[in-house]
């Protein structure tokens, strides 16, 4: 299935919001999904057909949403399932109008579809869907409750939609701005850290360097060394000298460079 392209990306503080509300919407649909199965062993075979399967349909729903929200990622196509199963569903029940729906039962579908455009759907599409779902339960309720009945039945559904229109980017910023502190700060170590690591490359060529002239500078002033070994030193320390890096564009000064290389007091 394509990936959500509103989901963050793993390990982050966003991701673990995201786990986190996906796992209250598991719970959610589950306690739906129980409610509609006790609904199905009490009715008794008094559903008519098409409640009957609109009942199991929603029901099969429901559970399909706990397993996927409790172990993959919530997007599009969970919410237009949930679209076209809560549009079904209050189609039925305006045409058969069933006695045994109460509208606690009947605002459930909705309910679902609602958190899943909110939370986890396109944010273009989450209260166009929202609105439709939510028109077509009062469309559905009004021949059975009348209108102040079926508008009222709906505050369920609208109580979902404020909670996950406000906590869910409340949570989602909180998280956004945790992630860009670490950013921040991983990048802030990883420029000391280079910064650390080229003076302590500087440091040991010069130490190299140093050592290498001092050498060549013994042999030469040291009688009694054989030629051989006087070439070698002084061929090594021209090649640290040649080694030296220089700025770009420009030759490096050997003069001002074995000045800085003069012993220390005390240093051979």
């Amino acid at each position: 299935m394509t990936p959500n392209p509103e989901a963050p990306s793993p390990g982050t503080y966003r991701d673990g919001v995201w786990s986190g509300l996906q796992r209250a919407m598991a719970a959610v649909t589950a306690l739906f999904a129980v409610s509609w199965s006790m609904l199905l062993l009490s009715s008794g075979g008094r559903l008519a057909p098409a409640v009957l399967a609109t009942a199991v349909l929603f029901t099969a729903l429901a559970a399909t949403l706990t397993v996927r929200g409790a172990l993959v990622r919530l997007g599009r196509h969970d919410v237009w399932a949930a679209v076209g199963v809560s549009l079904v569903t209050q189609t039925v029940f305006a045409v058969e109008r069933p006695s045994q729906i109460v509208v606690g039962l009947r605002c459930e579908p909705t309910a679902a579809t609602v958190l899943l455009a909110i939370g986890f759907g396109p944010r273009r599409l989450a209260w166009p869907v929202s609105l439709a779902v939510t028109g077509a339960q009062i469309t559905a309720s009004w021949p059975m409750d009348g209108p102040t009945a079926a508008v009222q039945g709906t505050w369920p559904v609208l109580t979902a939609a404020v909670a996950a229109a406000v906590l869910g980017p409340l949570l989602r910023t909180a998280a956004a701005r945790a992630d860009a502190a670490q950013e921040q700060a991983l990048t802030a170590g990883a420029t000391v850290a280079r910064a650390h690591a080229r003076r302590e490359a500087h440091h040991r060529f010069q130490d190299l360097l140093h050592d290498e002239v001092s050498s060549a500078l013994r042999a030469v002033s040291m009688p009694g060394i054989a030629t051989t070994q006087v070439r070698q030193a002084c061929r090594s320390a021209v090649d640290a000298l040649l080694r030296v890096p220089a700025a770009s564009g420009k030759a490096a000064d050997l003069a001002a460079l074995l000045t800085r290389l003069t012993p220390e007091a005390g240093r051979p």
